[in-house]
C-alpha cells in the first residue's frame, strides 16, 4: 500500500483560530476529522509509553508556494519555495501557533524538524557545485535576514556579492577547481569576514526562535527536543558533522541553553563515525541538554544486525541519553527485524 502524504499538511484537526491569517493550517481528509494525535495519546498512556510528536516546521512547500514572501531567498532574490525563513516574523508566529496546537494534544515531547535554516535542495542537478557555491545557496537574503544582519553591523551587500560570484563561478564551469569542503579558517575571511558574521547572526536568530518555542511548550508541560539535519546532507563546513551545523543556522551551545534535549542524526555506515559524532555533540552541548541519537536501520547505513549493534553500543557507551530509529518512505521487513534483533542482543 502506498500512502500519499501531501506537502505542508497536518495530520490532526488544527485549531485554525490561533494561526496567522497568512499561514492557514490544513489537514487533508481523513485527518481533518480523525484526531490521530489524541488516539496516539490514549494508546501511549494505556501502555505506559512516551509520546513524541515529530513536528516539521520550516520545510513547508504548501505555504511556501502560497506565500513566497515567507521563504528564504537566494542572493539573486529567488525564493526557495520549499523552505520558510526563520527570521520572518509571520513564519515565527506560525511556528509558535503550530507548537501550541501540537502541545494541546499532550505529547510528552515535541521533536522539531527544520526549526532552522535550510540549504537549497539540490538533489537533482546537472552541474558540479563546489563548496563556496553550496554555501552561497545555503544563505538567505530576504528582507528580514538583511535587516537582522544590518542591525548586527554585518555588511550584507558584501555577502551578497560574494554569494553571486561563488554561484556564478560554478555555473561557468570552475567548480572542479575549488574545494568541496570549506575549512572554517578560510570561511572567516570570506567577504572580509562578513560571511562568518552572517552565519553568527543566523545562529542567534535560530536560538531565539527555539527559546520562544520552548516557552510555548512548557506552558503545556511538553518538552522540546531540537534536531538539526547536518548529517542528512553531504558535509560542507569544517571537517566534522558538528562543524557543519552552522550552515543551518545552528549554534549547538546556544541551543542547549534553551531546549530540554537535542537530537543528532547518526547517518553513518560505520560505528567509529557514530562514536566520533556523539562525542563531538556531547562536548558541544556541555551537559546542558540530553543528547538523543537517531540511527537508520536500513541501507545505506545498516545492512546487518552486527553493524547496527556496534553503532548502538557506540552511542550508548559515549553517553547518549536515548537512541531512536529513523524510517522514511519504504523499509523492508528485514530493517525492522534488525532493530528487534539488535535490541535483543544488547539486553
Amino acid at each position: 500500500m502506498l500512502v500519499d502524504l501531501p506537502a505542508g499538511a497536518l495530520y490532526f484537526p488544527p485549531d485554525t483560530s490561533i494561526y496567522p491569517s497568512e499561514t492557514p493550517p490544513w489537514a487533508p481528509p481523513p485527518y481533518d476529522t480523525d484526531d490521530v494525535l489524541d488516539r496516539l495519546r490514549a494508546v501511549c498512556t494505556e501502555r505506559g509509553m512516551t509520546l513524541t510528536a515529530w513536528t516539521v516546521f520550516g520545510f513547508n512547500e504548501r505555504l511556501g508556494r502560497q506565500g513566497p514572501e515567507l521563504c528564504q531567498r537566494t542572493a539573486f532574490g529567488d525564493p526557495l519555495t520549499s523552505d520558510l525563513c526563520p527570521a520572518n516574523p509571520v513564519t515565527q508566529a506560525y511556528y509558535r501557533a503550530l507548537a501550541e496546537d501540537v502541545a494541546s494534544h499532550a505529547p510528552d515531547v515535541l521533536l522539531s524538524e527544520s526549526l532552522h535554516y535550510q540549504p537549497a535542495r539540490l538533489t537533482r542537478r546537472f552541474l558540479e557545485l563546489d563548496g563556496p557555491a553550496k554555501l552561497a545557496l545555503s544563505l538567505c537574503f530576504c528582507e528580514h535576514c538583511a535587516a537582522e544582519a544590518a542591525h548586527a553591523g554585518v555588511d550584507i551587500d558584501a555577502v551578497s556579492r560574494w554569494a553571486r560570484e561563488a554561484i556564478g563561478a560554478a555555473y561557468s564551469g570552475a567548480a572542479n577547481e575549488r574545494p568541496q569542503r570549506l575549512p572554517l579558517d578560510d570561511m572567516s575571511m570570506a567577504a572580509g569576514g562578513a560571511v562568518a558574521a552572517l552565519l553568527d547572526v543566523r545562529a542567534a536568530t535560530v536560538a531565539s526562535l527555539a527559546s520562544s518555542i520552548a516557552q510555548v511548550l512548557h506552558r503545556s508541560e511538553v518538552t522540546l527536543c531540537f534536531m538539526d539535519q547536518a548529517a542528512a546532507e553531504p558535509g560542507l563546513l569544517g571537517t566534522r558533522t558538528v562543524d557543519d551545523v552552522l550552515r543551518f543556522g545552528v549554534d549547538i551551545a546556544a541551543i542547549s541553553d534553551v531546549v530540554d534535549s537535542y537530537q543528532m542524526l547518526a547517518y553513518a555506515s560505520e560505528a567509529d563515525s557514530v562514536a566520533a559524532d556523539v562525542e563531538d555533540y556531547r562536548t558541544a552541548l556541555g551537559g546542558r541538554a540530553d543528547l538523543r541519537v537517531a540511527l537508520r536501520p536500513t541501507v545505506p547505513d545498516s545492512g546487518d544486525v552486527d553493524n547496527l549493534v556496534a553503532k548502538l553500543r557506540a552511542a550508548i557507551d559515549r553517553g547518549a541519553a536515548g537512541v531512536d530509529f529513523y524510517n522514511y518512505s519504504l523499509a523492508d521487513q528485514g530493517a525492522l527485524l534488525r532493530v528487534r534483533d539488535a535490541l535483543t542482543e544488547l539486553r
